[in-house]
């Protein structure tokens, strides 16, 4: 019998559209979960994000999930994903660590 695979989620935030560049994090995403053994559930992507916003669509998704995966990771591209600003970035790693996710940059 194997050991079920901890399960993780995707996020990444960038201030434009450029789907060339959010594969290239995606790919990035998929490869380090794999590596590391994670399940990876699902990435959310929020397109033309203000530095400085909270308002995020996927993220508030990938929040509602978080209640449902007890222990999972979030994986980051880098920690601007979660936000260039720092105050921002603060307050959103302390909503997920609420939640009991391990945020996890994977550059």
């Amino acid at each position: 019998m194997t050991a079920a695979r901890p399960s993780a989620f995707g996020y990444i935030a960038v201030q434009h559209a450029d789907e060339t560049e959010i594969d290239e994090h995606l790919d990035q995403l998929t490869a380090y979960a794999e590596a590391e053994g994670f399940h990876l559930v699902e990435v959310y992507v929020d397109r033309r994000i203000i530095p400085g916003s909270l308002l995020r669509p996927a993220l508030e998704v990938l929040i509602t999930q978080l209640k449902q995966h007890e222990g999972a990771r979030v994986l980051v591209p880098t920690p601007d994903h979660l936000s260039p600003a720092a105050s921002v970035r603060t307050a959103i790693l302390s909503h997920l660590h609420a939640l009991g996710a391990a945020v996890v940059v994977t550059a």
